[in-house]
């Protein structure tokens, strides 16, 4: 693969940049370590449908000045990992992903530090139902997520009864592509960060039925069922006029959790999908 204008190639000795072997596949992953001292602590980011991990970058820097080590990947069929292996957008079942997560988490972890996970809109969904599952959940202290996916715009997804026949067909043929049409000018008012957005090749809504699918099914079960067994600490911040994840989503997950759990709930002011890129939130 080509080098492209828009990809990072990192001088800093502090931010390493690695393609790792997996399952027959070549993983993008980019680890900030902290300059100074011991970390207090590492953090994994999971990011969202239709993006790439170096969008987190500046996000990941904040982090380490705070002494706190950060380590992300290109998930199967986005980014650098999608356009290297193919099949764009195709993520595959969600349990099968918790099997990438768990061997990019013990690969960085560090003895004695706690790890932490933060994931955004897909990312957010796929990250609470990692922590759901109680073989995944002992490998992380808590849990940020931001706007996640659990309800997504309709006009994200085909019609229903459309949606009701992929669901159908797509444990049998996974691989018929489906384009998800992001409206990109509802993920952030950061003129800057919106254009980087816009012309990144590694930013795209193409995918396939059964991503399609397993978005839908999993944020079903997510919000429904297995938030009411939930039992890792978890943050959640979302915009209330999210137009790409509505936060009925989160709050109705958040409802569902047991009571006795450390749990928040930040519901903002905002119509914006990635309050991470928003000035009134970015520091917050």
């Amino acid at each position: 693969m080509s080098a492209r204008d828009d990809e990072p190639i990192s001088t800093d000795p502090f931010e390493v940049i690695e393609w790792v072997k997996l399952n027959n596949l070549e993983y993008y992953t980019r680890l900030y370590k902290v300059k100074e001292g011991a970390p207090i602590a590492v953090l994994i980011i999971i990011h969202g449908f239709g993006e790439h991990c170096d969008r987190y970058e500046a996000m990941a820097r904040r982090f380490v000045e705070k002494k706190i080590q950060v380590f992300t990947f290109d998930l199967k069929g986005f980014g650098r990992t999608g356009r290297k292996n193919g099949q764009l957008g195709g993520l595959g079942l969600f349990k099968d992903t918790f099997k990438d997560i768990k061997y990019m988490i013990d690969k960085n972890k560090i003895d004695g530090v706690p790890t932490f996970m933060f994931g955004h809109s897909m990312g957010g969904e796929i990250s609470l139902n990692y922590c759901a599952e109680e073989e995944y959940a002992k490998t992380v202290k808590s849990v940020i997520v931001s706007a996640p996916a659990l309800i997504t715009d309709p006009k994200l997804e085909p019609p229903a009864i459309i949606k009701s026949l992929l669901k159908g067909i797509a444990h049998y043929l996974p691989s018929i592509p489906y384009t998800v049409n992001l409206a990109d000018s509802n993920i952030t008012s950061n003129l800057e960060e919106l254009e980087k957005y816009r012309k990144s090749y590694y930013n795209f809504g193409n995918s396939n039925i059964q991503t399609v699918a397993e978005i839908v099914n999993q944020g079903d079960a997510c919000r429904l069922v297995k938030s009411k067994t939930f039992n890792v600490p978890v943050l959640i911040v979302h915009g209330k006029g999210d137009k790409v994840a509505f936060s009925v989503g989160a709050e109705e997950f958040f409802n569902n959790l047991p009571e006795n759990l450390d749990k928040k709930l930040y519901l903002m002011d905002s119509e914006y999908h990635e309050l991470h890129f928003e000035d009134d939130f970015r520091d917050k």
